[in-house]
């Protein structure tokens, strides 16, 4: 039988996320210790940033750093500026004639 519901499960997934991604991916520049913002091993914090860039069709920029009490990583994510086609450009491969610009 049809059940009235007070929200989509999507809006209850994002407000159970680990990371604020919304915050992150705002262009500034973010420094995050192992151990108190996040609690995998720092590469794979590296790669966990790549990819969410990759699911915003965005780029991060990275650098992990050491001190003495923990580790951590710097790190900036970046809009890609897509260009409309022009003349004379090759395909990046997927067929499209385009030109990106970091």
């Amino acid at each position: 039988m049809a059940r009235r519901v007070d929200r989509f499960e999507k809006e209850v997934q994002e407000a159970l996320r680990r990371y604020p991604w919304e915050q992150w991916c705002d262009g500034s520049i973010w420094e995050i210790r192992q151990g108190e913002d996040y609690d995998v091993p720092t590469e794979n914090m590296r790669v966990n940033l790549h990819e969410r860039a990759k699911q915003r069709v965005m780029k991060v920029r990275t650098e992990k750093f050491k001190d003495k009490p923990s580790e951590g990583l710097r790190f900036q994510f970046i809009a890609l500026e897509l260009v409309s086609p022009i003349r004379g450009l090759k395909p990046l491969g997927h067929g499209n004639v385009t030109r990106r610009r970091l």
